[in-house]
């Protein structure tokens, strides 16, 4: 609990920072704790400054509850699409809590690989990969529309992550197929990696 808090105050400060006391005042009021006023704040901050920093973080792998701590404090979050972690539900109330705050989602495909938590690479064909990942990115999708959401990018997880990184004809076959299943999605990767 104690590093939540000093999340919390960090990432407080970093608003004070951003924002004069009366623009935080007059956004949040005196008593500003509700998922409105988070989402009116993230949204003037959004508009007001363009080039910001994206605060994301990994969530629906373990629980929802600590998803839904997590958010409050971020700008964006990789959702787990289930092969590495997380189950339906957890990952439905973590993406319904995004939605809610306003947090740009992302989908978080891996190898299927639940036992290493998709951290180790799998021997799979670039059809196979493809594929997996397409299936598992829809799942997502289909679960952030259904509750009123858009899909804003993905961000390969673990093994996947890193082999994208460094075996460029694999990149290819995966990133080309993503990019034209999901044109309006961002991809994310390593810095240097593109």
């Amino acid at each position: 609990m104690r590093s939540h808090n000093v999340a919390r105050r960090s990432a407080s400060v970093l608003l004070w920072q951003l924002f004069s006391v009366a623009e935080v005042a007059q956004t949040f009021g005196p008593s500003a704790q509700t998922a409105g006023s988070l989402r009116d704040f993230r949204t003037k901050m959004q508009n007001s400054m363009r080039d910001t920093i994206d605060l994301n973080c990994d969530v629906g792998e373990l629980s929802w509850e600590h998803d839904a701590q997590l958010l409050t404090l971020v700008s964006s979050c990789n959702v787990s699409c289930g092969a590495h972690a997380g189950d339906l539900a957890s990952i439905t109330c973590t993406l319904r809590e995004a939605v809610r705050l306003g947090v740009a989602i992302g989908a978080h495909p891996s190898y299927p690989d639940r036992k290493n938590f998709g951290r180790q690479s799998m021997p799979m064909s670039h059809d196979q990969l493809l594929n997996t990942v397409l299936e598992q990115c829809d799942l997502l999708r289909g679960i952030v529309r259904s509750l009123g959401g858009q899909l804003q990018h993905i961000k390969p997880h673990g093994a996947l992550y890193h082999d994208l990184a460094q075996q460029p004809a694999l990149a290819e076959a995966i990133l080309c197929g993503v990019s034209q299943a999901f044109p309006k999605c961002a991809i994310y990767g390593p810095a240097g990696s593109g």
